[in-house]
């Protein structure tokens, strides 16, 4: 009897998410459902054909959040590269984040809208699993490559001369070094609300993510001193960076900002200095060592990066007291109300902690030096619990490179 309701439960749930989805299909692009009944022809020629021709439609959405539109691209771009037997064809949205990354991805898949009422109607008619795709962001994994493939089958992408040329005349123009430089983004509220419309209150809930641009000052200083310039990116940025020098380069307020430059810097840089949002998700594309800076929420470590990953710090409101290792990874939260409910205050790492994660980034990655037996089982204890955790299905592949951040965990254990 019990076995019985549970096979209801399980049938009524899909016939929910199918009618769910169908009702985005059909009403997402009203044009389509004039165009519907003329491409059912082609949906069963699709089907009837595939034993012989693999051919399997795809689209991309959400593409107006960068993020979203580097990793979902660039793990289709792996799947063609893996599966060479079989056409993959995709559609997008015309509001992308970037229209050069578009560019270079073009030059990987086949990008083509005219196949969307076909792709749609495919999904509609049921058992078209076999001839269909769906895109990361839509496999319940937040765009996440939890298998690690785009980080196991590098190089994706290429560029050439001319891209580096661009690259070479932009450091020319600023008058800075080009030999070695970082990539630096500091995710703040403006590219929500200034680039995609949103309002303070809607995007509110993200607020927890923001950081101060000036908390990164004596890190960035640290950097020039070692020889590196400093590139600030973005494209909607809220503040200026209080630094005057030759350098650094606040990309984000510069005349010379533009697509194809937002693409091609982490592609030439050394390293990027980012949060887990937006362009950022380029060092993944192109494999560059990360560090992650006042990351949250906890569980989105990207484990299947070559990553050092430093989390804002939480503390208990009533007893001002830091959340030990246990019962941060109990409090994580996409919501900044559910972090208040719960009584738990976030602070940003200040200027010294950021300082020491540069630092601790630089010595281990960068330089190689080898943790401690005693880092090391720190180590082991955090990937335990996140193992262990209600997330645990994020961690399939934990690359031997991506680690939680030295002196946070010091901080949570000690």
């Amino acid at each position: 009897m019990a076995s019985d309701c549970k096979n209801f439960n399980l049938i009524r749930r899909e016939i929910i998410n199918y009618l769910r989805e169908a009702k985005v299909i059909i009403f997402s692009h009203k044009v389509d459902i004039f165009i519907f009944p003329f491409v059912i022809p082609f949906v069963f020629l699709l089907r009837v054909l595939s034993p012989v021709i693999k051919v399997k439609l795809g689209y991309f959405r959400n593409q107006d959040r960068f993020g979203h539109f580097v990793q979902d691209t660039s793990y289709e771009v792996c799947r063609n590269k893996l599966d060479k037997r079989t056409k993959y064809i995709y559609w997008i949205d015309k509001n992308v984040a970037n229209k050069e990354w578009l560019l270079v991805v073009k030059k990987y898949i086949t990008i083509n809208n005219f196949i969307r009422p076909i792709e749609k109607m495919n999904r509609l008619i049921p058992f078209g699993g076999s001839s269909s795709i769906r895109p990361l962001i839509d496999e319940n994994h937040l765009s996440r490559d939890v298998n690690g493939l785009i980080s196991s089958n590098q190089p994706l992408f290429k560029f050439g001369k001319k891209e580096e040329k661009i690259v070479a005349d932009f450091f020319e123009n600023e008058d800075a070094n080009c030999e070695k430089f970082v990539c630096l983004m500091v995710r703040d509220s403006l590219y929500l609300t200034g680039f995609m419309g949103h309002t303070d209150e809607e995007i509110k809930y993200h607020s927890y993510r923001d950081s101060e641009i000036n908390t990164y000052k004596v890190a960035v200083n640290y950097l020039i001193s070692l020889g590196y310039t400093v590139v600030r990116m973005g494209a909607h940025q809220k503040t200026p960076m209080d630094i005057v020098d030759s350098n650094f380069i606040d990309y984000a307020f510069s005349d010379q900002r533009n697509d194809k430059l937002d693409v091609l810097l982490p592609y030439y840089s050394k390293f990027c200095i980012g949060a887990a949002s937006g362009i950022d998700a380029l060092s993944l594309a192109y494999s560059k060592p990360s560090l992650y800076i006042n990351a949250m929420p906890l569980f989105h470590i990207n484990s299947e990066r070559n990553l050092l990953w430093n989390p804002k710090n939480l503390f208990w409101k009533e007893s001002g007291m830091q959340l030990t290792l246990s019962e941060t990874l109990e409090h994580q939260y996409m919501d900044s109300d559910k972090y208040k409910e719960a009584g738990v205050i976030i602070k940003d790492l200040n200027e010294e902690e950021i300082l020491d994660a540069v630092k601790e980034f630089i010595y281990f990655k960068v330089e190689n030096n080898r943790y401690s037996l005693s880092d090391d089982k720190k180590q082991k204890i955090f990937w335990n619990l996140m193992l262990n955790s209600p997330f645990n299905d994020f961690y399939v592949y934990i690359n031997p490179k991506c680690r939680i951040s030295k002196g946070w965990i010091d901080r949570i254990i000690n």
